[in-house]
């Protein structure tokens, strides 16, 4: 067997919370997987800070939002950033917010 990538890594972390992904290639447009994440009641996480604003993607919209602000978009730095907002959800809801995860805090807007 090979050695796993770390997008396999990430894959595998979030699919072990009962998470499905959606993976958008760069340079390709954001927009149909945040239509398909609408259209099947699904939380969009993205590095893509235009859904940080809430005037054009307002929480009460859709099911949640994430956006991780990582320090270097390695996969070691958005498996860390996405293991400390699954940890939170035991507290927090997902539905109609945005999540902006950042290293050590999570800010939520409604």
């Amino acid at each position: 067997m090979g050695k796993i990538t770390g997008g396999e890594q990430l894959v595998r972390a979030l699919k072990a919370e009962g998470v499905e992904t959606i993976f958008g290639l760069p340079g390709q447009a954001v927009f149909p997987a945040y239509d398909a994440c609408l259209t099947e009641s699904r939380v969009l996480i993205t590095l893509d800070l235009d859904f940080s604003d809430i005037r054009l993607y307002p929480p009460a919209s859709h099911k949640g939002i994430w956006v991780l602000r990582p320090h270097t978009q390695s996969i070691d730095s958005m498996l860390t950033l996405l293991k400390g907002a699954l940890g939170v959800l035991g507290t927090e809801q997902t539905e109609s917010r945005l999540w902006v995860v950042e290293p050590g805090q999570i800010r939520i807007r409604e």
